[in-house]
C-alpha cells in the first residue's frame, strides 16, 4: 500500500483490483503449466520460479492485450513452454512431491 501512487480511494481500489486480477491469471497459467509438465514429464513446476517468469513478461503481455490481441496466445503459450522447460522443481531422493503421492495412491487403488 505504501507504493500505491495517490491517496484517492478509487485509485487505490483500481490498483488492488489490477493486482488481484494479475494474481488470478498468474495462478491459472501456473496451473496449466503444472498439469502439462506433470502429464508430459512427470515433473512438478516450481510456483515461485514460474511466477517470477510471468512477472518478467507481464508488461509485454499487457501491451499485447491492448495493442496486438492476436499475439496474446503466442505469448502465453511461449511462457507456458518456458515454464515447463526451465521452472521445474529439482529432483531429490529424499523428497516426495504431492503429485507423486497422488500418483502412488491412484496406482494402489487401481
Amino acid at each position: 500500500m505504501d507504493e500505491v501512487p495517490g491517496t484517492k480511494p478509487p485509485r487505490i481500489k483500481c490498483m488492488i483490483y489490477a493486482k488481484l486480477l494479475f494474481i488470478f491469471l498468474t495462478h491459472k497459467l501456473v496451473n496449466v503449466a503444472r498439469s502439462f509438465a506433470w502429464s508430459q514429464l512427470a515433473r512438478e513446476v516450481s510456483e515461485f520460479q514460474a511466477t517470477k517468469q510471468i512477472k518478467v513478461i507481464g508488461h509485454e503481455w499487457l501491451r499485447a492485450v491492448f495493442q496486438e490481441p492476436q499475439k496474446v496466445e503466442t505469448i502465453l503459450s511461449g511462457v507456458i513452454n518456458f515454464i515447463v522447460k526451465h521452472c521445474l522443481k529439482s529432483k531429490s531422493k529424499k523428497k516426495v512431491y504431492p503429485l507423486e503421492v497422488l500418483a502412488m495412491i491412484e496406482q494402489g487403488l487401481a
